[in-house]
């Protein structure tokens, strides 16, 4: 018979074989609203997703001085019909109930990571057009 800890320790590793962090910020970051801001001293991050049943929260930011000095947190919640079932605070797993809130999760990951492919090609694409263009001034300036 293993012990509550033991269990817990389990269920933690669980959640970290299936990267619900990952996959929960994926989800939110190319299917949810994302924000982000940079300023002197500090950076924060964030995505939000929803739909009926599932909504996904992140949050990350970090704070430095200019002595070199600084620090970070980060923040991932998951709640499933209205019960938080995964919560994540500083990088250590808080709560993982699993269930079938993965399932949807798994299948916006999905959506989320074609999406994803989508925008990297496009961003590829735009970057071909401009070094040709940049190629194309480069002969007519050079007469090549």
């Amino acid at each position: 018979m293993s012990t509550l800890k033991d269990q817990i320790a389990a269920r933690k590793k669980q959640a970290e074989d299936r990267e619900i962090t990952r996959k929960a910020w994926t989800v939110g970051e190319a299917l949810g609203k994302k924000n982000e801001y940079n300023g002197d001293h500090e950076s924060e991050k964030g995505c939000a997703f929803s739909n009926a049943d599932l909504v996904i929260k992140g949050n990350s930011s970090s704070r430095w001085s200019s002595d070199g000095g600084g620090g970070g947190s980060s923040s991932t919640v998951i709640t499933y019909k209205g019960e938080t079932v995964y919560e994540v605070d500083n990088g250590g797993i808080q709560l993982y109930l699993p269930g079938e809130w993965e399932d949807l999760l798994d299948g916006f990951f999905g959506a989320a990571q074609s999406v994803d492919t989508r925008a990297k090609e496009a961003c590829d694409k735009d970057k071909k057009a401009a070094d040709a263009t940049k190629e194309a001034d480069l002969r007519k300036k050079w007469k090549l």
